[in-house]
């Protein structure tokens, strides 16, 4: 991202697989088509200009994916030669917390069924959630 004028400059070739952004949909566009404004506005006060690039203290932004949705993203930001370099790493912090919520819920279900039948029953309603 050219920090004068906040537009994206670069994109990897996983954001369209990724988050559903066609590449040539976020070149030259606001950042704030990907990022939330507020998200990335506190990011970028503490990004460390390179080398010190191992410096970058991962942090979390809310991301934009094609169809509106939003996800909070690992990802880590740094500065070089008027640049902005915003790196997200895949790991959906919503879809980890969601994941730990429906196992906790299997595992209070699968706790009060009464016959082998009830949990085999329940066991395969839920796999095909």
């Amino acid at each position: 991202m050219n920090s004068a004028t906040r537009k994206i400059t670069h994109v990897s070739d996983n954001v369209d697989a990724a988050l559903g952004w066609q590449i040539d949909a976020l070149l030259g566009q606001p950042i704030d088509i990907l990022i939330q404004q507020q998200s990335i506005d506190s990011a970028l006060v503490d990004a460390p200009e390179r080398p010190g690039e191992i410096l970058a203290r991962p942090t979390s932004l809310v991301v934009k994916r094609s169809d509106g949705k939003t996800s909070k993203l690992f990802s880590q930001i740094y500065r070089d030669d008027g640049q902005f370099f915003v790196e997200l790493f895949l790991h959906d912090l919503e879809a980890q917390n969601s994941v730990i919520e429906a196992r906790r819920d299997v595992i209070s279900e699968l706790r009060t069924l009464e016959s082998v039948d009830e949990f085999v029953a329940a066991a395969t309603r839920m796999l095909r959630r």
